[in-house]
């Protein structure tokens, strides 16, 4: 399903002029390796960091999902550095 947001408090309005470096996502249902290949396509680049968790990349995407088994995938996008994603974040 869907959800929507409404963010508008003076508080929060303050912060529209600047512009969003990354959006984390938490989905509500396991990720299945099938699924996200169904969705993104196959990963750039997989590769376990130190968090010793898997990171995937989709570079021209600008996404990287997180996978962990033990808990719900990452997913972060960053709109402005999608060329930058050839290197780890």
């Amino acid at each position: 399903g869907t959800r929507e947001i409404s963010l508008y408090t003076a508080t929060i309005a303050k912060y529209f002029d600047h512009p969003l470096t990354s959006i984390t996502l938490l989905p509500r249902k396991h990720l299945t390796e099938q699924a996200i290949n169904k969705r993104f396509g196959e990963a750039d680049k997989k590769e376990i960091q130190s968090d010793n968790l898997a990171h995937w990349f989709f570079y021209h995407n600008g996404l990287e999902i997180i996978i962990d088994e033990n808990g719900p995938e990452a997913l972060q996008y960053y709109p402005t550095v999608k060329k930058a994603m050839h290197q780890p974040l």
